[in-house]
């Protein structure tokens, strides 16, 4: 039986191999090869050269299980692959973005390939796609995942980096081709792939070099903005509905959006009276997140306060006016919190001067088409009819098409005590 401190010794030098290199000095690095070479010799051990960081869950994946998830995604359309890394690598060379889900998801910070978002790393007007699709600033920077045994040819390495955890200078003979991936001091952070490690994503990268004569491609992780990054299946059909991309592989099935179909559906959706939704402090946080999923083609516009015309203001005091319609050229007008402060304007136009009222509460809020307002649309909002309602709008909202999206924020004026 061997010493509970030469076996613990034993273990904790294996772990150490990972990080800490050969031709260091380190003494622990001494020691932990002569335990080593003791336990090798009697057949005790073996060492593990690779920490393998891919310990999440994993799920089977087949049609049926696809096809479940996406059934009420009716503009998501499934097919497998015979080739789902050549397939991805095809779509990376022609600039497509693709999400990718595989096997069990990785152990720590970083996406090493199982639950990633791939692109083309010599395209450096990817890097500004990906920032508005994840909500990022511009100055951070994506990483690389290379080919092991083509590293060196790209990057100046010292040492394998397997967990993107580690940069390094960027060949410059090499920099560019690779602008996407290239932060502004001229390093990546470079994970390493060997085949035996993950031999999907491998092939991935590999097809991909056969393609662009480049052995990397762009990884970050597949997630939303403010979102940790995707563990199941469902996280990662969801996300990918209201994430702005075409593609998903999932196992070796590719899922693509169909834009036109989204189209159709929303507009179904819409015709079906609509979205809406009841506004509290409780469901707030999820509102943004439903509408991402909801409207994916649509850009979210933000709001933070409220312009009211005067005699408006007045509607709304006297409890005659409930509701304020908005509308944002290119998008939907949402919220951005539940209470807003509400102003006073002495006219429509844009730089009207304006008084600080005091505070409004949103307690519904709902999405439609100009096209689909009715009476009782314009009666909340403080006017007699249809035709009167659409009339100011028109002279506030000069270009409204009636196939564009208005918000209806219904309203509650708040005391300063209730704010």
């Amino acid at each position: 039986m061997l010493p509970f401190s030469v076996l613990f010794l034993s273990r904790l030098q294996s772990a150490r191999n990972v990080f800490v290199h050969p031709a260091s000095g380190d003494h622990g690095q001494c020691l932990g090869n002569a335990i080593y070479g003791y336990l090798k010799a009697h057949g005790k051990w073996q060492r593990n050269n690779f920490f393998n960081s891919y310990l999440g869950g994993e799920e089977i994946i087949s049609l049926a299980t696809i096809e479940t998830l996406t059934k009420e995604y009716p503009f998501l359309y499934v097919k497998k692959q015979g080739n789902i890394p050549n397939g991805v690598a095809e779509l990376l060379a022609r600039n497509e973005i693709v999400a990718w889900f595989q096997g069990r998801s990785e152990y720590g910070p970083r996406a090493l390939g199982n639950r990633s978002i791939l692109a083309n790393p010599t395209n450096a007007f990817v890097r500004e796609k990906l920032n508005v699709i994840k909500g990022r600033e511009n100055f951070m920077p994506f990483a690389p995942s290379v080919l092991y045994e083509r590293a060196s040819d790209f990057f100046e390495t010292s040492f394998e980096s397997p967990y993107m955890a580690a940069a390094f200078k960027v060949a410059k003979s090499k920099s560019h081709l690779i602008p996407a991936v290239i932060h502004s001091d001229g390093t990546s952070r470079v994970q390493m792939i060997r085949k035996e490690h993950n031999e999907k994503f491998y092939n991935v990268i590999s097809c991909f070099d056969k393609l662009s004569s480049v052995p990397l491609v762009l990884n970050t992780s597949f997630n939303g903005p403010n979102e940790p990054i995707v563990e199941t299946l469902k996280d990662a059909i969801d996300t990918f509905v209201y994430l702005k991309l075409d593609y998903l592989a999932v196992g070796d099935f590719l899922i693509e959006k169909k834009e036109k179909a989204m189209d159709a559906y929303t507009i179904s959706q819409l015709n079906a009276d609509c979205y809406e939704m009841p506004i509290d402090r409780k469901s707030f946080p999820e509102l943004k997140t439903f509408l991402y999923k909801k409207y994916p083609f649509t850009e979210l516009i933000p709001r933070d306060r409220f312009q009211l015309y005067s005699d408006f203001v007045k509607w709304l005091q006297q409890g005659r006016k409930t509701t304020t319609i908005r509308f944002k050229p290119g998008g939907i007008d949402v919220p951005l919190q539940q209470v807003m402060p509400l102003w006073a304007t002495d006219s429509f136009k844009p730089d009207a001067s304006e008084i600080k009222i005091g505070k409004v509460a949103i307690t519904h809020f709902t999405v439609k088409r100009f096209c689909n307002l009715n009476n009782n649309d314009a009666r909340r909002d403080g006017f007699k009819n249809l035709a009167e309602l659409t009339s100011v709008l028109r002279e506030i909202y000069q270009g409204v098409c009636d196939s564009d999206f208005v918000s209806i924020y219904t309203l509650e004026l708040l005391d300063s005590k209730d704010a």
